[in-house]
């Protein structure tokens, strides 16, 4: 998510541009109206460092170093791995679906 955002945003704010991002329950409401060039060139720059961090935790061998660098990117909040890098299964996180969802169709803003 971090890689898409940064390959996306990136060259637009380099470029001192704000995109437009429309407001979900009214579309001609643009929600980034009042932020500035500067701002959102901060943001994404931070974002694409994001980017970077997020990968190296992907692809770090070690779980203590994987946490490490996720705690980075989103604080202390985000548990650190346990010493032995967590003992539970993938499986173990999959719960199956009783029925199928079924979405809402009324609109929300």
């Amino acid at each position: 998510m971090f890689e898409a955002f940064r390959d996306r945003w990136l060259p637009l704010a380099r470029n001192h541009d704000v995109p437009v991002l429309s407001d979900h329950g009214v579309d001609e409401h643009n929600v980034l109206s009042r932020l500035s060039a500067e701002d959102f060139q901060h943001f994404v720059e931070i974002i694409s460092g994001f980017a970077a961090l997020a990968r190296e935790a992907l692809e770090a061998e070690e779980a203590s170093v994987s946490g490490a660098l996720w705690r980075r990117i989103f604080g202390d909040r985000f548990p650190a791995p346990p010493p032995n890098g967590g003992d539970r299964t993938p499986a173990q996180f999959a719960v199956p679906p009783v029925m199928p969802s079924a979405p809402r169709t009324d609109r929300f803003a």
